[in-house]
């Protein structure tokens, strides 16, 4: 079963965008983003390549360092390389579209920095997986803020209380809105 969508303007967008990562024409856009590049493997030789800014994100000599996909489940750290094997070896199983989060131990300075790495598998005409292209993103700073933040929520819990507060859970699209908050509004 065939389905053009060529016509539907967001999937030719990231048609579109997935041409180019693949070609490599926004490496040097991607470059210029704060805290991210991107990175592809091809499955059948086995080569991996990464765009510049990913050496110092992931604390490697660009000079000294091999990308595989060997040397960059080396600098994963321990408790989550299952995870990601697993989500590389079901994206590769399923020819899906890859979004996780992980963290490194960098070489250079023993920093541990967490990245959030989307992408998806590109397949030949029988559908067998033939190369993976994705984009890394350094999130550590903002799983900290997040994190400062909710630990900021909980100490004013009470506060909050008694001065209403609502919380917007973006997965399942609702709105809680406690009663004092309720009684606000309604007044």
């Amino acid at each position: 079963q065939f389905e053009d969508l060529s016509q539907n303007k967001a999937m030719g967008h990231i048609m579109e965008l997935s041409i180019n990562i693949a070609n490599s024409k926004y490496s040097e856009d991607l470059d210029n983003l704060s805290q991210s590049g991107s990175w592809e493997w091809d499955i059948i030789s086995g080569e991996v390549s990464w765009t510049p800014a990913l050496f110092p994100l992931y604390g490697c000599d660009a000079e000294k360092f091999i990308p595989s996909w060997e040397s960059f489940t080396d600098l994963v750290h321990p408790e989550d390389i299952e995870s990601v094997r697993n989500t590389m070896d079901n994206a590769l199983q399923t020819a899906s579209t890859l979004d996780y989060v992980h963290r490194i131990i960098r070489p250079s300075d023993g920093d541990i920095r967490t990245f959030r790495c989307i992408g998806g598998v590109l397949t030949d005409e029988l559908g067998a997986p033939i190369k993976v292209i994705g984009i890394a993103q350094d999130i550590t700073e903002l799983k900290s803020a997040n994190l400062a933040f909710q630990e900021t929520l909980a100490e004013m819990k009470d506060d909050l209380q008694r001065w209403g507060s609502f919380e917007v859970n973006d997965e399942s699209k609702t709105i809680t809105i406690s009663e004092e908050a309720r009684r606000m509004l309604r007044n």
